[in-house]
Formats: C-alpha cells, sequence, structure tokens
C-alpha cells in the first residue's frame, strides 16, 4: 500500500471519528473506529461498485419516507452472515434515535 493511500485512509478514519462521534484507534489489527455499540472499519476506495450504488438507489425510491438499507446475500452461505449497506445520512438518523 503506498504512503499515499495510507494517509488518505488515516484521513477518512479521522473524519468518520469527528463527525460520528467516535475514537480513532486505527492500529493494526484493531478497529478503526472505535464507538459504544458498533466496531467500525473505514474503507475509502475511488469508486464503489455500481452494483452496490444502484442497490441504493432502488431502496431509496422504494422507501416511502422509511430508511432505505440494502441486504446482500451470498448464495451458499448463511444469513447471519450477509451483509447490510445503507447511506451515512440514513445510519445517523438510526443511530441517533437508538442513542435516544
Amino acid at each position: 500500500m503506498s504512503n499515499l493511500n495510507r494517509r488518505r485512509g488515516k484521513d477518512y478514519e479521522r473524519w468518520l471519528a469527528r463527525h460520528l462521534g467516535g475514537k480513532r484507534i486505527g492500529i493494526l489489527g484493531r478497529e478503526d473506529v472505535e464507538f459504544p455499540l458498533i466496531s467500525a472499519e473505514a474503507k475509502e476506495r475511488k469508486k464503489i461498485p455500481a452494483f452496490i450504488c444502484h442497490c441504493l438507489n432502488q431502496a431509496q425510491a422504494n422507501s416511502d419516507g422509511k430508511i432505505p438499507v440494502v441486504f446482500l446475500h451470498e448464495l451458499s452461505k448463511e444469513h447471519d452472515d450477509d451483509v447490510v449497506i445503507m447511506r451515512l445520512v440514513d445510519w445517523r438518523k438510526m443511530y441517533r434515535k437508538f442513542k435516544e
């Protein structure tokens, strides 16, 4: 990994911690950002896969005012291993309500 990529990753971890009220840990083998209820890995990419963006857009279009969430299941895997994806703006809303 290049120094630029490493620096960008650390910058994103700091941004998440600062804007979401977490604490940047960022030590190899530990969580990137610590929150009271979740352990966060922060990943920054040049482009998010189009399939994921399409799924999020579809969830948003069908949300009717609810929080849009995408659940991804990999064939032949346990459902407990499904992946849940949502936009940060919606995660903030949900997390604030949960903390109340």
